[in-house]
């Protein structure tokens, strides 16, 4: 019912369609599903207490219902089964989006989570002072490009802990530096693939983080890996290429001059 109202006033399939990345949106995702979690719960809480309950005043909400949502996953033998990047982005929008959401009605104001409130990124429903991302373009040489997209806050941390074997501290201050990303899939001319991922930084030292973990676990990724730090625009940047060599990668900020 919350889905069928909010349809009434804006749409939704643009909202999370696939063409505005992968983080964009996973995050306006996490505004709808947490939206209308957060209603659902407060509805249901109202039928077993009898009483009237605002959910907005709950502190950490997101923490609370977060186990209770994991503990149903947990269900689901093919999803509990599934890689980790799998789970996390199919409970993201419900766990954090319900906190997001619940952080826009502190004060006893019921805010619109989307708009103005609207999360860009992932990083925006976690950290909702973030600043918006900056957009990426990239562009290839000595190979095909078969597939390019965004992975965002979410998804770093997630390589970062998964892949890197960083501890959920370390990761988390690797990907607290994240200011925007974009990575290509190409094919190259002799049949061998290659992926490459490149990152704006918040500084120099948030860049570092991530190159030094890269650089520290060289066989993490299970074939030929290389990382390299740049600037894009004046902003600290990295490059990481998994996979075959012998393509390059020019890099631009969308609306930089």
């Amino acid at each position: 019912l919350v889905h069928a109202v909010q349809d009434q006033s804006i749409d939704l399939r643009a909202l999370t369609n696939p063409d505005v990345g992968n983080d964009r949106a996973t995050a306006a995702m996490a505004a709808l599903e947490g939206h209308a979690t957060l209603v659902m719960f407060e509805y249901l809480t109202e039928q077993m207490t009898g009483a009237s309950v605002d959910l907005g005043t709950i502190p950490d909400f997101a923490a609370q219902v977060g186990p209770a949502l994991a503990t149903m996953t947990a269900q689901f033998p093919a999803l509990a089964g599934a890689p980790r990047v799998v789970r996390d982005a199919l409970v993201f929008p419900y766990v954090d989006g319900a906190g997001f959401v619940q952080g826009l009605w502190t004060g006893g104001v019921r805010a619109d989570p989307f708009g103005a409130s609207l999360p860009l990124s992932t990083e925006q429903v976690v950290r909702p002072d973030a600043a918006p991302p900056i957009e990426l373009a990239l562009g290839v040489e000595g190979g095909s490009l078969r597939f390019e997209d965004t992975m965002g806050m979410l998804e770093l941390q997630i390589l970062a802990e998964d892949v890197l074997g960083l501890d959920p501290v370390a990761a988390d201050e690797v990907a607290s530096g994240w200011d925007g990303d974009r990575w290509v899939l190409v094919d190259r001319p002799d049949g061998e693939s290659g992926v490459a991922y490149v990152t704006l930084w918040e500084s120099e030292r948030a860049r570092s983080r991530f190159v030094d973990a890269v650089r520290a676990a060289p066989e993490a990724f299970g074939g030929p890996m290389e990382v390299e730090a740049f600037d894009v625009a004046g902003r600290a940047a990295s490059l990481l290429k998994v996979g075959a060599a012998g393509f390059f990668v020019t890099t631009s900020v969308i609306g930089a001059p």
